[in-house]
């Protein structure tokens, strides 16, 4: 950088201010000054320096010094400009003829500085001229009262406000305001933008099973390789526990954000060790364009949040574009969601019962509990129109509560009625089963309503047994324990293994009625269903065969030894009041067959 100086004349025309303000460290005086002002000068606790006119510290103060970090002495000489940034030294020179030319003093806030070596001061500065009795400025005098703990105070208290602890991203402050800006930048100069919503797959099986840190430390890896996959101009931000945005800034084609989300997954797919586990990681994307999709960015975080669900509903561990189909699609699914948190408040729900029956005799020998919702507007819905809903919402923790109770009160007056045992079948969902308080509200509803639990059977999936098989083996074996029966319900439709009957306490598997349907004329479904049927026989487990429409059906599963029935050949699902009426010894001798689309209705 250059020198501030005008010339060597300036400097004669100045006379002697440089002798006038010599350092009188060992005692001289200054021009009209007295003792008390040279000990103010030497002993005040701020700093203050004498400068020329030209921009050069004639003297120093020792507190000036030490903020700076300059040895005694060494500061005297040093030019404005090696101090402050040179735009900063001729604003201060600027200052300085105006103070010269009006008197006063002028105030600079936040001033930056640059100390020996090289780090950041940051103080308040007043500046004033020192005049001679003639009235003649003989110097300048710099106050600097330093604020730099204050600004790195209030540096790190905006780094709380904008970025995340936790990954060092940005956080959803930052995020919005970036997009507002992106927003107004596209209007401005008709750029194109794009914004990713993701949302880690599974992330709280992590933390449920590794702990916390090693969740933390899976987010802080994830964060990295987010970063790793965009331009120094995009922006990556933590939004939530597991939630991350992307806003991809310029691009040419709404193709560029899927190939942004394509590197996404790639490096994801490598696997991140946490403590002795290799965890994958996978994720779903929800892309939104700006400004194809709109200019709000409230709407258009709303937008890629839509499309990050759909992703989810399509298996996980993709991409989907926001769309308005999807828009319509989705704020149907929101409103049905609203409407099942009103449902249980408003008791809307009902159960019905399908009788289950021995396949010789037509005997009734139990029921499986069926829920149904009485719509306001759209009539019975069966749980094939909302329980999906239910279990991504959670709102099916609530209902099971719910429906545990109702079954139990139900299962009381069924038997009472019939004189006799009979069992109770209730479908646990797959959210439901997960759920660590489960047994207990079972245990719940046994007690209030007295219900023995060995009229209890408890239908779960093949799907459901697979995941997880540690928890899931606690679970089952937490429900036998109760006295109550295991049943797998939906039996060839999962992982078609009878290798679990053998590890879980299972009584009973249900064959799926795709199976059935067309027994006995399809030799495929008939060799496959006598198959199924004689190994759980060798293994002790009782069969059932669901969807029996036709006499033809039941006199097959008879000849296989089948041991129990349900379809609309015995009875369709109907509430407890008929339930009662059905157990009586006159009841379900057979019914009228229908339609195998009106079964699929069950």
């Amino acid at each position: 950088m250059g020198q501030l100086r005008h010339s060597d004349a300036r400097e004669r025309e100045q006379g002697s201010a440089r002798a006038i303000a010599a350092p009188l460290r060992a005692g001289n005086a200054r021009p009209r000054s007295s003792a008390r002002l040279n000990d103010t000068f030497l002993n005040a606790p701020i700093g203050i320096l004498l400068i020329d006119f030209d921009g050069t510290v004639l003297e120093a103060n020792p507190f000036a010094e030490d903020m700076l970090g300059f040895t005694p002495g060494a500061l005297d000489r040093t030019l404005l400009e090696t101090l402050v940034p040179r735009e900063a030294a001729i604003t201060l020179l600027s200052d300085l003829k105006t103070v010269i030319r009006q008197g006063g003093r002028v105030c600079r806030s936040e001033w930056q500085l640059h100390a020996r070596d090289g780090s950041e001061v940051w103080a308040n500065l007043h500046l004033m001229v020192h005049r001679s009795d003639h009235d003649a400025p003989l110097f300048g005098i710099v106050l600097l009262a330093d604020i730099t703990d204050t600004k790195n105070s209030q540096r790190a208290m905006e780094r709380l406000a904008f970025y995340d602890t936790l990954t060092d991203l940005g956080n959803r402050r930052l995020f919005n305001e970036r997009l507002t800006q992106t927003v107004e930048r596209s209007r401005r100069d008709q750029s194109r933008a794009a914004l990713l919503y993701l949302d880690l797959d599974q992330f709280k099986r992590v933390n449920d099973t590794l702990g916390h840190d090693s969740g933390d430390q899976l987010l802080c890896e994830v964060a990295a390789r987010l970063v790793s996959c965009v331009r120094s101009v995009d922006t990556v931000a933590r939004t939530g526990g597991d939630e991350f945005c992307v806003l991809l800034e310029d691009i040419a084609s709404p193709q560029a954000a899927a190939e942004v989300a394509s590197r996404i997954f790639e490096v994801l797919k490598q696997p991140i060790r946490l403590g002795h586990h290799d965890i994958g990681v996978t994720t779903s994307i929800g892309i939104t364009l700006i400004p194809d999709d709109g200019t709000d960015p409230n709407q258009l975080l709303k937008n890629a949040d839509l499309a990050m669900y759909r992703a989810k509903e399509q298996g996980r561990n993709n991409h989907q574009y926001y769309s308005e189909s999807l828009h319509a699609h989705l704020s149907h699914r929101l409103q049905v969601e609203q409407e099942l948190r009103q449902a249980l408040a408003r008791s809307e729900f009902s159960m019905v019962y399908q009788p289950v029956v021995e396949t010789a005799t037509g005997r009734v020998i139990g029921f499986e509990s069926l829920l149904r919702w009485g719509h306001p507007e759209l009539g019975t819905l069966a749980p094939g129109d909302f329980i999906t809903i239910a279990e991504d919402t959670g709102i099916i923790i609530d209902m099971g509560r719910w429906i545990m109770q109702q079954v139990c009160e139900d299962a009381v007056q069924l038997i009472r009625h019939a004189g006799r045992p009979l069992s109770i079948g209730i479908n646990v969902s797959p959210r439901q089963f997960r759920d660590a308080s489960l047994v207990s509200e079972i245990e719940h509803a046994i007690a209030r309503t007295g219900i023995d639990p060995r009229h209890l059977e408890f239908e779960i999936t093949e799907t459901m047994l697979m995941h997880d098989i540690e928890t899931t083996s606690a679970m089952v074996h937490r429900l036998a324990a109760l006295g109550a029966r295991i049943t797998i319900d939906d039996f060839g439709t999962g992982y078609s293994s009878l290798n679990y009957l053998r590890k879980f306490p299972i009584t009973a598997i249900k064959i799926d009625q795709s199976f059935i349907r067309d027994i006995p004329t399809n030799g495929d479904d008939s060799a496959i269903t006598a198959a199924v049927i004689a190994m759980a026989h060798r293994l002790h487990v009782t069969v059932v065969a669901e969807g029996v429409e036709t006499t033809a059906q039941q006199r097959f599963l008879v000849a296989q030894g089948c041991d129990f029935a349900q379809g609309y050949l015995f009875g369709r699902p109907m509430p407890i009041t008929d339930a009662c009426a059905a157990i009586a010894p006159r009841a379900l001798t057979s019914a009228t067959p229908t339609s195998a689309a009106a079964a699929s209705a069950q």
